[in-house]
């Protein structure tokens, strides 16, 4: 599978995970660079959640290296009544023993309006 291809599903399942997961945000630390601390989502409670695309900030985020500024990734959550939420989160990632870990995340471009989770993430 392609390096930006393994990026994307990375990133995907990460979100996935971090929007629907258990109790405390259980299941993520599998995808975070060690000293990463994400707060456990606020009112999120999405029971899907769809990736509609990961593209990088810049044209060399497919390569190897990860710029600092990483993948954007637009996403829909669906709540419980059914109703979608459009979702952008920008991730920071590295790779790490031959895999993508998520260093950093941003979701200050979330809708303001969702149940967005709010999100506490610390550098490395």
């Amino acid at each position: 599978m392609p390096t930006s291809q393994v990026l994307a599903t990375t990133a995907g399942e990460f979100l996935r995970t971090y929007l629907t997961g258990g109790k405390d945000g259980a299941g993520l630390e599998r995808y975070l660079s060690p000293g990463v601390r994400l707060a456990a989502p606020v009112g999120a409670g999405y029971v899907r959640v769809d990736v509609e695309d990961v593209v990088a900030d810049t044209e060399r985020a497919g390569a190897k290296d990860v710029p600092a500024d990483g993948v954007r990734a637009r996403v829909a959550g669906e709540d419980q009544v059914g109703t979608r939420w459009p979702l952008v989160y920008r991730l920071e990632m590295i790779t790490r023993a031959g895999r993508w870990e998520v260093a950093a995340l941003d979701a200050g471009s979330a809708p303001s309006v969702s149940p967005a989770p709010s999100v506490s993430a610390g550098a490395r």
